[in-house]
């Protein structure tokens, strides 16, 4: 799948949501998904596309270890388009998980 551009998420969102996306921007790319960062009226979203639907699959179950100190976002919804898929959920802030260091991995009350 070709990284989605923040053309195309745009397109695609104004074209899927209720109401218009605001202040969209790119809040992340890894190896797995490309994420963007939204509002709608007060309310902030992601949106993350990536080609394998698994790897979104797995954000319900894990968001049973939800923490403050491990935000992890409720998805609503899970989909295909522009040749992969995309996941929509609440906007969490922190690191990723595959960013954090050994030393911060082993001190976190989370793990």
């Amino acid at each position: 799948m070709t990284p989605v551009t923040i053309e195309q998420a745009q397109t695609f969102l104004q074209t899927h949501l209720a109401a218009p996306p605001q202040d969209l921007a790119l809040i992340g790319a890894g190896a797995w998904s490309r994420c963007f960062g939204y509002r709608v009226n007060d309310a902030e979203y992601a949106i993350r596309f990536g080609a394998h639907v698994e790897d979104f699959r797995k954000d319900p179950r894990a968001a049973a270890f939800v923490t403050a100190d491990l935000p992890i976002p409720n998805v609503f919804e899970i989909g295909e388009v522009l040749g992969g898929y995309f996941a929509i959920s609440q906007r969490a802030y922190g690191a990723p998980l595959e960013s954090v260091d050994a030393r911060t991995w082993r001190s976190s009350r989370w793990r």
